[in-house]
């Protein structure tokens, strides 16, 4: 059973829909749209482009990170030498 609660807006003719789904499969409402966020997750994260767009955002996240490493290092004050 699912242990994370959020809200999905729909608007009332997609609503009426998906509550006749879910009746005609003896289901509720809730199991009918995690079935539909599970089977569009399957199908996008198991194409070729999505790997290639993690991996370009990854990259991204990385020279990010390191330009702001490389700005927060250049401000450091120098200590006094003893």
């Amino acid at each position: 059973m699912a242990d994370k609660l959020t809200s999905v807006r729909f608007d009332s003719n997609t609503l009426d829909k998906l509550r006749l789904l879910a009746s005609l499969h003896e289901d509720s409402t809730a199991s009918e749209i995690r079935k539909a966020v599970a089977a569009y997750i399957e199908r996008e994260t198991s194409s070729e482009d999505f790997h290639t767009k993690v991996e370009r955002k990854q990259e991204k996240l990385r020279r990010e990170h390191d330009e702001l490493a490389e700005k927060l290092l250049a401000r450091r004050p120098t200590l006094p030498s003893k």
